[in-house]
């Protein structure tokens, strides 16, 4: 239960609602008042709302006044609304998060009005399933109504109000939620307002309107109930006078109305609590209180409150200090009460999970004793799983809480496969000890990577609250022990059991009290019809009255179950015991009792043994249950709640409901169905707009905010640990430490400290000094913790190269289903991500507070470099000339002297990184006096070992306040972490009130208890509830619950339990399925069983099931190939094995033996999925993991345990039962439930090996058994083999070597013809081949096919050619447009697209000019056409309408000055004359100056270099190349540089062409075409590619055409393929008398541009 301390821990230390770091006020008396400093931003302080968001204790002015602490989280409620700096956060939150979150900004701000009373009405009345999100969201408006001063004058408001946090408080499993609502409530105006509501309205109201006073009290008190129960002793005193203000009119209503049992019993319960809670505050020991729970005494009374037990095992009880207390289950008669009821299951639970640890951790201590080889011990150890030298690495901020880095040696588990090994599953238990367990810590598996696995990393999840990491992380070594129980699923069962009223369920009459008189659920009851109709199904069932109309609105309300079979409708009525036939239903008797007991049974038993189809009953019971809630319209009965032991069986039975419904919710990330996908949490649509959803994404915001602050944190402290370098002045003030004033706040440590001038700090002997100073300071002040050495060395992990033992192979290649079957259900996505730093943020984080760091002198090196080469780069470049060289060589020198200061600085760091590392589990002591002189003048003390003492003394500081944070911080992230966990459970709450169905596991349901409590299922359906432990199906039940469906077989697997002696002794193997029957609960057994064949099903049905019968349909079966019986036992007398590792057995004979059968039977034909290998034992399943190997086609057979297959079915199913010994010691096959299921899961053939002479002597089950074998003669020392092909071939085999090597014949070579008539109709013509291909799978008629198409053209390939290929044959084919044309049968007339010309004429007179198959559109005939605008002509379009821009002919306009246009008659004149005109001197080049003509007449004076820029003369210079430069004055630069010489190049290639590209070009490869040839072909490449060799000669090409015209369909395509690549030569053709290929229509492709002639 829910227990909050009083107030959370102050700390000096607070996070921003962004995460960011404050240090604490340090204005008043420094001199030197360091800014807000944190991990992301400067100059920013906390504002009272951050404060108040997050929890932050300290603070000033009326701010601090007005906090007030509750809950273990340490969360703080402010009666006030603050006003805050809206445009910082804002920006804060832009930054961090990103344009994502800006919608969630809006719930940090503060809403001005409260909650409407018409949305207040809505939330107390609707059908919200958790109205505790609206009441805790600031935005909904629900906080601000119990902070307003006016609610006493609204006496409307305050009933809605008490009616939404009644709704509230009756949720189950939302502890932190509850507390802040509780904490809202307390400190609101709400308890004022009550008081004077009490005194005045509700005086008056008991008399006016007793029933609404009475409704008024009835919810007032249940609030003060859990306000009593659940909250500090000094905040509970306070409704004390609102409870006395109501005691007149409790006393009131009694004497007007009927005595109200709940509301006086709670009234009077919560004033006996008052009372208590009164005593316990004046004893002054009230920070910390025990639940109060109210028991009968009963016969063995318990020494303590089972509810205040821990989940956890004390030291005490790992030790086995004190025998635990145990009561066995009560399998026949009832308990005593509810509270002796779920004591017992959970005392029973706990020891089944901790006796295993208890054992070992005995064995391991003993070993220590005895001083015997560890490893050799250890491993013989089979409850615990151990790991040497573990030690804490890190730690990580994720959604499901802090987690931490464990890293453990490899020693001796270096051939653990973790891929497939059950080691360190997520949630198994690991306790750590360093201390030989005089000391323990718990943690859970919180992720498995396999890759960090081999490296020996896990990551962990504390389990235990004295989980220091701060004095742990990096400190000492541990020896971690695995529990082999997997403790996930026990952690939520006991949780659970702790937590569920049982007293308050409606089926506790039948779990508890064992009453045996079954009722009608109390949901039929409610719709019970006054008067009964006669004969109901006459009326419904016949087809001309079977519509809705016809039936009066009686006989529909009456109708209370609607019942179809084959588009019949019936109806079942409990009420008049009417019902249709079960004929009618389909049905047999058996089935018909069995749904109508699951329909009208509150408490319904169905037992369904192998085969009879138990969920084929579960899915009718629910699609009718369905059915009527459809036909009644019924809304609020809450879905129906689907329960499984495994995923397997919870996914089949879910995927039979889609057939009837898509309102299913699969809860579960285990879940192997691609069907069921759609149906998953993550596929869900949740409702984004309310309230949960809100505060989810809120929550999540915040975490991930605080996770990254607090990843930062961590990265400072272990930056300082692990000497990274020199901190600086202003992250030292920023955390609060006390620096002396006479340092500056931008004072350089590294230069106070030498670490940037030479120094003799490297010196090891300085260092040793140095320790050695602060070990005495440590000593004077009596701190004995550990001092580390700084010879210490990094642990190194050993991988051992031992032998691997069977205990690290996971030798079931299914893991899975165990793990399935036990594993954590995590039912949402990962969407809330761990806060991960990078690597690039962490380097930031240690830059922004460390002065000097390796990575910044590397950094800085780097530049450095980058720079000096850069110079480098500029003074090597001629070109740029314009550069003063005398300034670069400068640059460069400078650059050189700072880049050999930062190598040294680099150096010199990495070299006294020693120096730097700080201890971080102890305490350094101030220096003294007398070393390092008064705090005034620290800034001037000479000594250089005396200013390390007081850097390190202050980094130790800084460390300490570190740890302080951390841990403060931590913990606000634990409660966002269940406030997270607990919205989303709202969330899902809301979306589950849509949903038919919710399905999950049984472990599933216990971790997600707070769902199952209240999701509203009236109706829990379990499937195969006998092989569930009862715990956990009375977990899955709830207060709402009226309505259980158990259906399974208790005769076969019963639950498993941990520890065998729990089961024997104390009876914990009994499931409540098997108690309810013991107890004589009416309940129905299937008898008809549709999967065995007679031959099978006898061995249990004249054993086990006496009544049990054969549907017709299993005698139909066909018999095994090649074994004469279908049923067979083979009998032997080696004796088994023991294995000591895995302490079962196992049989190597039996292991080859049915391997061996399993390789014959494959060769008969069978599929690999259609037989199965059972073992009851864990050892035989090892040997034969191990005998695969030399069988290497067995790999997809499944091979496993019974235990694991309990449920499933096969073809075939071969046996091994291993026990064969002369003492008759049978072990677990004396026990009929396993012996059942074994026999119970083939439906075809089954072949059991064993020592029946052992088994029959040990057990009356095998020595009936060993009867109905011999009458039936299936058991013999050998097995009978029979040839298919031979019938008369029979041998009898036992060693695996006398198995047929082929798998059919035994003669050695058959010459019989097989004669076998295949599917084409043609006979087989091979010899025998029974051992190869008998089925012709692989058989490939060579026969000619025969068929022919539909327009009778025969078919010209094999016959093994199914189907044949389409019919290429050409036909003439006439197409809608008249054209005929040549095409391959097969070919479809609107296939075919018409390339013929068209014959319109279009309406300008001329012939359409595109193909037939076109629409003709516009004429595109070019025509002569004059342009309206200028009278020019153009060729255009025959369609197109000239227009000017079409005008190609040069303008004959002339411009101002007098010349002509230079432009296009298209084009605008312009204003601009380029005509060069003599300027009438020379210019600097020595040619005429010559201006255009604008420039010359606009009277601009040029500069030389302009006037340069226009001159046109040739420049007429002789190039490198020989030719004349074609360039102008101008455009050469005066000659400096030439424009690229643009003649022919002329060069002769070396393949003899002449080069014709542009001389100032590289010469490309030759384009013209290839020359070369051979008699075969031409090249047909150009010159300058390589040619593709010649590989045929004309006997080659000729016998291409052959194999072309002999295996190809259509063989015209392919010869003009093969002659385009010159693999034929086209001659061949006319030599071989196959015809010439022509073209057609003068195109190459298809079969339309060629035909054959």
């Amino acid at each position: 239960m829910f227990r909050p301390r009083m107030s959370g821990r102050k700390s000096n230390l607070s996070v921003s609602s962004d995460g960011r770091d404050f240090p604490p006020n340090v204005s008043s008396g420094s001199r030197h008042p360091a800014p807000a400093q944190g991990l992301s931003s400067r100059g920013q302080r906390a504002t009272p709302y951050a404060r108040n968001r997050l929890g932050s204790s300290h603070g000033s002015g009326e701010c601090s006044k007005n906090f007030r602490s509750y809950g273990s989280s340490g969360g703080y409620n402010n009666r006030y609304t603050y006003r805050t700096r809206q445009p910082d956060l804002r920006e804060e939150f832009d930054r961090k998060q990103g344009a994502d979150n800006r919608r969630d900004f809006r719930q940090y701000r503060d809403r001005e009005h409260p909650i409407g009373l018409r949305d207040l009405q809505r939330l107390a009345e609707g059908d919200d399933p958790a109205p505790i999100f609206a009441v805790i969201n600031e935005m909904s408006g629900f906080p601000l109504a119990l902070r307003d001063k006016r609610l006493k004058d609204h006496p409307e408001r305050i009933k809605y109000i008490l009616k939404v946090l009644r709704k509230a408080m009756d949720l189950h499993g939302f502890g932190v939620t509850v507390a802040k609502a509780i904490s809202l409530a307390l400190h609101s105006n709400l308890l004022d307002s009550l008081m004077h509501f009490n005194l005045t309205t509700l005086q008056q109201m008991h008399h006016s309107n007793p029933a609404e006073a009475q409704e008024f009290l009835l919810n007032e008190i249940v609030l003060f109930d859990v306000i009593v129960r659940l909250c500090p002793a000094d905040e509970a005193m306070s409704i004390e006078a609102c409870v006395n203000s109501i005691r007149t009119v409790v006393q009131g209503l009694e004497n007007i109305l009927e005595p109200h049992i709940d509301l006086i019993s709670m009234y009077n319960q919560v004033c006996e609590n008052l009372e208590n809670l009164r005593k316990t505050v004046e004893e002054q020991d009230h920070s910390i209180r025990k639940a109060i729970f109210h028991s009968q005494s009963h016969l063995s009374e318990a020494p303590e409150d089972f509810r205040t037990l821990p989940i956890l095992p004390t030291l005490k009880d790992l030790l086995g200090l004190e025998k635990p207390f145990l009561r066995a289950n009560i399998t026949r008669g009832r308990y005593l009460d509810a509270n002796h009821y779920l004591d017992v299951q959970f005392r029973l639970m706990k020891e089944d999970f901790v006796r295993p640890l208890r054992s070992g951790v005995a064995e391991i201590m003993k070993g220590a004793e005895d001083n015997r080889n560890n490893h050799g011990a250890w491993r013989r150890i089979q409850e615990v799983r151990i790991y040497e030298k573990a030690v804490v690495i890190g730690k990580v901020y994720e959604p499901i809480g802090v987690t931490f880095k464990l890293k453990f040696s490899l020693r001796n588990l270096g051939r653990v496969r973790w891929e497939i090994s059950k080691r360190l599953l997520f949630g198994s238990l690991v306790c750590l000890t360093n201390d030989n367990f005089k000391s323990v810590v718990f943690a859970s598996v919180a992720e498995r990577k396999v890759e960090d696995l081999k490296r020996g990393i896990v990551r962990i999840r504390p389990e235990s609250s004295q989980f220091d990491m701060n004095a742990w992380t990096g400190g000492p070594e541990f020896l971690v022990v695995e529990s082999a129980a997997f403790f996930e699923a026990y952690r939520h069962i006991l949780t659970s059991l702790q937590n569920i009223p049982l007293e308050k369920y409606p089926l506790k009459k039948y779990i508890v009290d064992v009453e045996n008189t079954v009722s009608l659920p109390k949901y039929i009851l409610d719709h019970k019809p006054a008067k009964c109709i006669e004969d109901v199904n006459a009326t419904a069932s016949s087809p001309e009255n079977s519509s809705d109309e016809d039936n009066p609105p009686q006989v529909v309300r009456q109708c209370v179950f609607p019942l179809t079979h084959k588009n019949k409708r019936f109806v079942g009525n409990p009420f008049s015991n009417q019902w249709p036939e079960p004929e009618e239903l389909g049905l047999d008797e058996a089935q018909f009792r069995a749904l109508k007991a699951g329909l009208c049974h509150e408490f319904a038993l169905i037992q369904g043994p192998p085969g009879t189809g138990k969920t084929f009953i579960g899915l009718k019971l629910v699609e009718t249950i369905l059915a009527r809630r459809m036909k009644l319209m019924i809304r609020n009965d809450g879905p129906i709640l689907v329960v499984c032991y495994t995923n397997h069986a919870l996914d089949q039975f879910l995927e039979g409901i889609t057939r009837f419904t898509g309102k299913i919710l699969r809860i579960g990330g285990r879940s192997k169905s691609t069907l069921l996908e759609p149906f998953s949490v993550r596929k869900a649509q949740l409702n984004c707009s309310g309230c949960a959803s809100k505060v989810s994404r809120s929550v999540r915001s915040e975490m991930l905010s605080l996770g990254h602050s607090l990843s930062k944190l961590e990265i400072l402290r272990k930056g300082i640990t692990s000497g990274a370098g020199i901190l600086s002045m202003g992250s030292l003030h920023s955390f609060g430490i006390a620096i002396p004033e006479c340092f500056p706040l931008h004072f350089s440590l590294a230069d106070w400290l030498g670490f940037t001038r030479h120094s003799m700090n490297s010196s090891g002997k300085f260092l040793k000094q140095i320790l050695e100073e602060e070990k005495k300071l440590l000593l004077a002040e009596h701190k004995t913790s550990k001092f580390p050495n700084e010879s210490d060395e990094n642990i190194i992990d050993h991988v051992g190269n031992g032998v691997m033992d069977a205990v690290d192979m996971d030798i079931e290649d299914e893991t899975a289903i165990e793990a399935q079957r036990r594993h954590i259900e995590s039912i949402y996505d990962d969407d809330c991500p761990a806060a991960v730093t990078t690597d690039e943020e962490a380097n930031e984080c240690i830059r922004y507070h460390f002065e000097i760091t390796s990575t910044n002198c590397g950094r800085a090196v780097k530049d450095a470099e980058d720079l000096r080469n850069n110079i480098v780069h500029r003074l090597k470049d001629k070109t740029k000339c314009f550069e003063n060289r005398e300034d670069l060589s400068r640059q460069l020198i400078q650059a050189e002297l700072r880049l050999e200061g930062l190598k040294l600085m680099s150096a010199k760091v990495q070299a006294d990184s020693a120096f730097l590392k700080v201890p971080a589990n102890l305490d350094l002591v101030k220096p003294p006096e007398e070393l390092v002189g008064p705090e005034e003048k620290w800034v001037n003390v000479h000594l250089l070992k005396a200013r390390w003492l007081i850097y390190r003394y202050w980094a130790n500081l800084l460390i300490r306040a570190l740890n302080e944070k951390i841990d403060t911080e931590t913990e606000k992230y634990k409660e966002l972490v269940g406030r997270y966990k607990e919205a989303q459970d709202g969330a899902l709450l809301q979306h589950m009130q849509s949903l038919d169905v919710v399905g999950m596991t049984t472990t599933g349901a216990a971790r997600n208890i707070s769902l199952v409590q209240n999701m509203k299922a009236k109706i829990l359906v379990v499937e195969e509830a006998a092989e569930v432990l009862e715990s956990h199906i009375v977990c899955c039940l709830s207060p709402h619950c009226q309505h259980i469906i158990l259906i399974g077989d208790h005769q076969q697997l019963k639950p498993s339990t941990t520890v065998f002696q729990l089961a024997k002794k104390f009876g914990l193997d009994v499931s409540l399925f098997e108690r309810m029957l013991k107890n004589r609960v009416p309940f129905e057994r299937l008898r008809l069983q549709h999967r065995m064949r007679p031959e099978i099903s006898n061995l249990i049905k004249f054993n086990i099931y006496e009544d049990l019968q054969d549907h017709e349909s299993v005698s139909s079966y066909d018999d095994i190939l090649g074994v004469d019986k279908n049923v067979f036992f083979v009998s032997h007398n080696i004796p088994e094995e023991s294995n000591e590792d895995l302490k079962s057995k196992s049989n190597e004979v039996e292991a080859k033996f049915l391997l061996a059968l399993c390789r014959y039977l494959l060769l008969q034909g069978y599929k690999h999925e259609q037989i199965t290998i059972l073992t009851g034992y864990s050892g035989q399943l090892f040997v034969f993991k191990k005998l695969l190997a030399n069988f290497p086609s067995h790999k997809t057979v499944r091979i496993t345990l019974v235990d694991n297959y309990q449920g499933e079915e096969n073809d075939i199913i071969l046996l091994s039962l291993v026990r064969s010994n002369l003492e008759g010691n049978i072990g677990f096959l004396r026990t009929d439930n396993r012996v059942n299921v074994a026999l119970s899961r083939a439906k075809k053939g089954l072949f059991i090996v064993g020592n029946m002479d052992a088994l029959s002597s040990a057990s009356e089950l095998w020595r009936k058994m060993k009867c109905v074998l011999e009458k039936e003669n299936q058991i013999g020392s050998a097995l009978p083999l029979r040839c298919q092909i031979h019938p008369d071939q029979v041998i009898s085999v036992f060693n695996p070597d006398d198995f047929p090597l082929g798998g059919g014949c035994s003669k050695a070579k058959c010459s019989t013809k097989c004669f076998t008539r295949l599917d084409c109709g043609h006979a087989c013509e091979r010899n025998c081949h029974a051992t190869d291909d008998p089925e012709h799978m692989m058989y490939k008629c060579s026969k000619p096919c025969g068929k022919s198409c539909p327009k009778e053209h025969p078919c010209t390939d094999k016959c093994y050619k199914n189907p044949c290929p389409p019919c290429r044959e050409l036909v003439d084919m006439t197409l809608t447009c008249g054209h005929s044309l040549e095409v391959p049968c097969y070919v479809k007339p609107e296939d075919v697209k018409c390339r013929e010309r068209c014959a319109k004429t279009l309406p300008c007179g001329h012939m359409c000019r595109k193909t037939c198959k076109e629409p003709c559109g516009d004429c595109r005939v070019k025509v002569e056409k004059k342009i309206p605008d200028c009278s020019h002509s153009v060729k255009l379009n025959c369609s197109e309408v000239p227009e000017k821009s079409d005008c190609l002919m040069k303008c004959e306009k002339m411009l101002p000055c007098g010349h002509r246009c230079p432009y296009s008659c298209r084009n605008v004149c312009t204003t601009r004359c380029l005509v060069l005109l003599d300027a009438g001197k020379v210019g600097r080049c020595g040619h005429r100056v010559k201006l255009p003509c604008h420039i010359k007449n606009s009277g601009n004076i040029l500069s030389d270099e302009d006037e340069m820029e226009h001159c046109d003369h040739p420049c007429g210079e002789i190039l490198s190349c020989g030719h004349e430069c074609v360039g102008t004055c101008s455009k050469c630069l005066q000659g400096r540089i030439h424009v690229p010489c643009g003649k022919p190049c002329g060069r002769q290639l070396v393949c003899g062409h002449v080069c014709k590209v542009a001389c100032s070009l590289n010469c490309p490869p030759c384009k013209e075409k290839c020359e070369n040839s051979c008699p075969h072909s031409a090249c047909r490449k150009r010159c300058g590619e390589p040619c593709v060799p010649c590989l045929l000669n004309s006997s080659a090409s000729a016998e291409r055409l052959k194999e072309i015209y002999t295996c190809t369909v259509a063989p015209v395509e392919f010869v003009l393929e093969e002659i385009v690549l010159g693999r034929i030569r086209p001659g061949d053709l006319v030599e071989m008398g196959l015809g010439t290929i022509r073209p057609r229509g003068g195109r190459r492709g298809y079969w339309r541009g060629y035909s054959r002639e």
